[in-house]
């Protein structure tokens, strides 16, 4: 499968001729995101429920946040049994389910990353996944995603953002990357997270929404030579984590999201590494779907997300 991703002008300050081009469709999108807001059948779950959530296609970096907010709060004791809720993006589960110990062919990669901090729930209809997490008596729910979903509400809404890109050229799907319009979304957000410095000057666009500033952590790696490879929203991000004094990269090889890999994909990985004289390397997320007799042979970069004044956001989604 070749690898996929953004188009380059979606990041472009205005995005040029092709975002003109297609900005009649980007507006259509804009203009069928607003009415499936306005026009869902929402169900209320009887328990607080917390969506992360991203205006853009593409890795602003939810899952890890998500884990963040999770330890914060199970710390400082606003809650005695909490969930994560997630749709399971690239399973095969079709029923709502509490995944004990998920698999990422069945339940998505998320899950597994989830589910070592804290029960998952993993449900393509989210309706149901909040059912059953209200039956299994669980006090409060984080949504990983599903903020453009209006088929459940929300107790507090939480933007998250890449601070390298923000919102590109802040047009909407095709002529850019976001999923709504910023307006739209912001209607909804009590908290924006942006993660890394904002280079696009995004925090001035957000008006009154209280933003917290966040950070990538990373681990170390054995020093060595390495060959980097990812399927994730945005490679680039990880190739770059490791270029800035991680690692001497020898090649770097992006494939599309959730990208589930093959014998064939880990063989000519190997290969390409040999070649190069180099180890595999790859994210958390990646390296859950790998073929699991392969796993011992791919190092695996382990990061967290650190978010600054965590307490008063903790405050601020739980009063």
């Amino acid at each position: 499968m070749m690898p996929l991703c953004a188009p380059r002008f979606w990041y472009d300050a205005n995005g040029g001729i092709p975002a003109r081009i297609l900005a009649p469709l980007g507006w259509l999108w804009c203009m069928a995101a607003a009415r499936r807001q306005r026009h869902a059948n929402t169900y209320a779950a009887r328990i607080p429920v917390i969506c992360l959530g991203n205006v853009t296609i593409g890795g602003a970096g939810k899952t890890p946040t998500a884990i963040a907010l999770m330890q914060a709060l199970m710390e400082g004791g606003k809650v005695r049994n909490p969930c994560f809720l997630t749709r399971g993006y690239g399973g095969e589960a079709r029923t709502a389910t509490l995944a004990a110990m998920p698999e990422s062919t069945r339940h998505g990669d998320e899950s597994v990353l989830l589910a070592r901090h804290a029960p998952v729930v993993v449900a393509a209809d989210r309706v149901a996944g909040l059912k059953l997490t209200e039956s299994a008596g669980f006090d409060l729910v984080i949504a990983d995603d599903g903020y453009q979903n209006p088929s459940f509400a929300k107790t507090a809404g939480v933007l998250v953002f890449d601070g390298a890109v923000g919102i590109g050229n802040g047009r909407c799907i095709p002529a850019g990357p976001l999923r709504e319009s910023l307006a739209a979304a912001l209607e909804r957000a009590h908290a924006a997270v942006i993660i890394g410095p904002d280079k696009t000057g995004l925090r001035a666009r957000l008006g009154d929404l209280p933003v917290f500033m966040g950070r990538i952590e990373a681990g170390a790696l054995p020093q060595a030579r390495y060959l980097a490879f990812a399927g994730i929203g945005r490679p680039d991000k990880f190739f770059d984590t490791l270029r800035g004094g991680l690692a001497e990269l020898a090649a770097c090889i992006p494939f599309p999201d959730h990208h589930p890999y093959s014998e064939s994909d880990m063989q000519r990985l190997e290969r390409l590494a040999a070649q190069h004289g180099a180890q595999l390397v790859t994210t958390e997320k990646d390296h859950v779907r790998i073929p699991l007799a392969w796993r011992d042979r791919v190092s695996t970069l382990k990061v967290r997300v650190v978010i600054d004044a965590m307490a008063d956001l903790v405050r601020l989604l739980v009063p």
